[in-house]
């Protein structure tokens, strides 16, 4: 059930393996649930076309790929990081 009330929350391409490498990181969480809330482009977030092309420049290809649980981990760590710099 959690599973499924996460994926109605995430950006395209945010797999299950990248959701549970996330899962397996605490001190992520907070993290995780403000980037998810601030893509979300029905919450006058990130277009999701901005979002695939973000995607694109970081991976190559389409930007329609599943997003590497490792490319997630490291996003986050970044993310974090900018918010304790930036305040």
């Amino acid at each position: 059930m959690a599973s499924a009330l996460l994926a109605t929350h995430l950006p395209p391409g945010v797999s299950a393996r990248a959701v549970a490498a996330v899962m397996r990181r605490p001190d992520l969480w907070l993290t995780a649930v403000r980037s998810a809330g601030r893509l979300r482009s029905d919450a006058g977030g990130v277009p999701i076309d901005y979002f695939r092309f973000r995607q694109q420049t970081q991976s190559g290809g389409t930007g329609n790929e599943p997003i590497e649980p490792h490319d997630l981990i490291d996003f986050l760590k970044w993310a974090r990081g900018v918010r304790k710099v930036l305040g």
